[in-house]
This record gives structure tokens, C-alpha cells and sequence, in this order.
């Protein structure tokens, strides 16, 4: 016999023989106009109860995260047995809990699953892919002595590393093998272009496929994304081309290959990271963001977020200053993060495009990165948001309209996109 199950059963009896005395109390004093409304809510709640137990049980936390905040939406949710205080807080802070160890769980989840596809990074070559020529320390030409003169001679300026197959990673899945080596391959031909802008485009076309999160040290990058930009750039807009162009022909090709190799991750980790964008619908205006817009707290949104990815939603809260974010969604590639005060972004993460955000999403786009990620932002307006926060200010209670979007990883849990920022009226400060 299973005692377990006979507990559970004579716990949630319980619970419904109590919930009707307190109904029929209620009805008694006449707090509650009608008997079979109040038991018809009592048993509403005692289905939700159930599943939300079973949902905790069987470890979907998500789904039991959605099933405390729809018993805390109900008009008249009853305390349970030796229970104290108010039962919505009690569900909001259960729902909290739920939520939080359902995050921790994806969190590790994923930092498992990118160790075993990209492997570890290979010590021999720095995860670089190639060794330096000792013949001609990697500058592509070394002097050799031919009887009585020195001549210059063309010399390979790497050597492919024999530990991990010319990839710069160990073990990594088949697929992920083959995509790093594509893209080796291809910034060893770039590095030879004698265009900068055109040898980045050419290594950007092979970093599809790429997992994200995979770097270089940090070296790698300098002295040419300070003149280009986040990757992926859009070239036709690159400053100072000249200074780019010289520093690019007067680097060594061991140099060159390095950045671009880094470079390369760098736009991949960007590419999924926006990869919640991609398969949206298109946002027609502002306009229509405002009338289809529901209103609800930031605290509802956070654990009912789930079930209202892609439609609108306008909350109220305090924002801060970004230098007071804690960082808890860092991997978020966007750099519009609107901050808000008691709220985690890895719970509820809400932010905007700047305008350097939506170029970058419009070159992942085009490039293949992350195709139609543009496709349902390209009516944004970048200036008019910024605009509207920078004129309210931070510290003061802000009214944000926006879509509601999921991460496909899971993490942040929620993403506001916010479309629209506005003074709340009077009376809606705490809403």
C-alpha cells in the first residue's frame, strides 16, 4: 500500500472539509452573499493546490511556479490549515522560491550541455588552433643566408596544432568540431586579405553554427575593435577607416588571424543571445503595443511570463541606475538593460534597443547569425524610448509597455522588450 499517496490524500481532504467550514462561516456572518459562488472557489482552489503539488513533485518547477500565482489571483484564496497572515504573500513568496530553484537548475543545465559540445579549450595553443612558427616567429617571412647574401623567403607564419586537430578546442561534439574548423580555415584566408572590412565579413559567414559563450584571451582582440565596433559591425558605417586599414596591413598575419578568430566568437556568443528573437511576429506601431498592452504588477509578471510570451503588457516600477545592476543576467548581449528596483534580472529582465543594439541585430540578421532576428523590431523606436527615460529619470516610478518575450534557454526567465515609456498617471504609481 502506498502511505505516501494515503497521506496525501487525507491532507488534501482536510483541507477541503476546512475550506468548507470557513466558507460556511463566512456565509453565516454574512461576509459572502452566495454559498455555492464560495464553494465553487474553494474547490477551484483545491484543484489548483493539487496539481500545483503534483507539479512539484514531478519537478516542473515552471509549471508549478504558474500554478501558485493563479491561486493568488483567485478572488478569495483561503488560508491553509494553521496557516497565519496573507495568503497571497505566502504564494507570491512560494512562487518566488519555485522560481529561483527552477533558474539555478536551467543555469547549470546549460553550463553542462555547452562544456560537453564545445569541450575544453586546448593549453598547447592557447585555444587558438595554431602554434607559432618558431622558423619566422609568425611574421610570415624569414631571412636565410644563400651563399654569400641574405635573402627574404616566404614562410608560413603558424603551424596547425596537432592536439586538437586545428580547432582549438578538445573533445567537442562532431558538429561543433566541424563548425570550428570551418571557421579556422576561414581566418587563416582572411587574415591574408589586405582589406580589413572584407576579411571580417568573409570569417563572420562561417561563425554560424558556433556555440556561444567560447572566447580568446582578450589580447586577441586589440588594437582593431576599438575602430570596428561590438561585432558583428556594420561596415559601411566603420569610423576612421584609414587608421583601420593601416593598423591592419601593418600587423603581423599571426595578429591578424588571432583577432579574427576571436572576433568570430564574439559575433556567435551575440547571435545566441538574441536567439529569443527569432520566430517572432512583427510589431506593427507603438500604437498598437498601447492598446493591446495588459496592465498587471511586475511581481505577476515575473512568474506568469511563460504563458504571455508575445503579447503586450505595461507595469509600473522604480527604476535605477545601470551601474547598480547586479549583473545576474550578464550574458544578455544587449546593452539597452533598463534596471529596476527589487526586481532580479534573472527573474524579470526588462530593456530597450539603442540604436547600436538594433545595428548589431540587423548584421546578425543579415549575415545569417540569427536569421529574421530584425524581423519583428524593424518599427522600433530606439530615440523616442531613451528619450522618454532619460526625461523622467531614475529613483521615480515608470510606466513600461512593452512584449513579452522567453529566452529559449530559459534564462533570464522573462524578457520585457519595452516599446513605450510614460509618467504614471495618479493612481496607478503602485499598479
Amino acid at each position: 500500500m502506498n502511505t505516501g499517496a494515503t497521506k496525501l490524500r487525507r491532507r488534501t481532504a482536510g483541507a477541503g472539509i476546512l475550506a468548507v467550514c470557513l466558507a460556511v462561516l463566512g456565509f453565516a456572518r454574512g461576509q459572502d452573499g452566495d454559498l455555492a459562488q464560495r464553494l465553487e472557489a474553494i474547490e477551484t482552489q483545491r484543484s489548483l493546490e493539487r496539481r500545483l503539488r503534483a507539479a512539484e513533485e514531478a519537478g516542473d518547477l515552471q509549471e508549478a511556479v504558474r500554478l501558485a500565482g493563479a491561486i493568488g489571483q483567485l478572488s478569495q484564496p483561503v488560508l491553509p490549515p494553521y496557516g497565519a497572515g496573507d495568503v497571497r504573500e505566502a504564494l507570491a513568496r512560494r512562487a518566488r522560491q519555485l522560481l529561483q530553484r527552477h533558474l539555478k537548475l536551467i543555469k547549470e543545465q546549460r553550463v553542462s550541455l555547452r562544456a560537453q559540445a564545445a569541450g575544453k579549450p586546448c593549453r598547447r595553443c592557447s585555444a587558438r588552433a595554431y602554434t607559432r612558427c618558431p622558423l619566422c616567429d609568425g611574421r610570415g617571412w624569414r631571412e636565410a643566408r644563400v651563399g654569400r647574401r641574405k635573402r627574404r623567403l616566404d614562410c608560413p607564419p603558424w603551424r596547425a596544432c596537432p592536439s586538437c586537430e586545428e580547432t582549438g578546442r578538445l573533445a567537442p561534439n562532431p558538429s561543433v568540431h566541424a563548425s570550428m574548423r570551418r571557421l579556422v580555415e576561414a581566418a587563416q584566408k582572411a587574415a591574408m586579405y589586405k582589406d580589413p572590412i572584407a576579411a571580417v565579413r568573409h570569417v563572420l559567414t562561417a561563425a554560424k553554427g558556433l556555440p556561444g559563450g567560447l572566447e580568446l584571451e582578450p589580447a586577441s582582440l586589440d588594437p582593431f575593435r576599438p575602430l570596428l565596433g561590438a561585432a558583428p559591425p556594420d561596415g559601411d558605417k566603420v569610423k576612421n577607416k584609414g587608421r583601420l586599414k593601416s593598423l591592419w596591413q601593418s600587423a603581423l598575419p599571426e595578429k591578424r588571424r588571432g583577432f579574427l578568430h576571436a572576433y568570430a566568437l564574439e559575433a556567435a556568443t551575440f547571435a545566441e543571445g538574441i536567439a529569443f528573437l527569432q520566430g517572432t511576429e512583427p510589431v506593427a506601431s507603438v500604437t498598437h503595443v498601447r492598446k493591446q498592452a495588459r496592465r498587471m504588477s511586475v511581481e505577476d509578471l515575473s512568474w506568469e511570463g511563460a504563458a504571455l510570451a508575445g503579447k503586450f503588457v505595461t507595469v509600473t516600477a522604480v527604476g535605477k541606475r545601470s551601474g547598480a545592476d547586479p549583473g545576474s543576467a550578464d550574458s544578455f548581449p544587449l546593452d539597452g538593460r533598463i534596471p529596476l528596483e527589487g526586481v532580479d534580472p534573472s527573474l524579470l529582465l526588462t530593456y530597450c534597443y539603442l540604436p547600436e543594439d538594433l545595428q548589431r541585430v540587423r548584421m546578425a540578421s543579415k549575415l545569417g547569425l540569427a536569421p529574421n532576428a530584425d524581423r519583428s523590431i524593424r518599427r522600433y523606436p530606439p530615440r523616442g524610448v531613451f528619450k522618454a527615460l532619460k526625461k523622467i529619470g531614475f529613483g521615480v516610478p515608470i510606466e513600461l509597455t512593452g512584449r513579452v518575450l522567453t529566452h529559449p534557454d530559459g534564462l533570464p526567465a522573462v524578457l520585457l522588450e519595452v516599446w513605450d515609456v510614460q509618467k504614471p498617471e495618479a493612481g496607478n504609481e503602485g499598479r
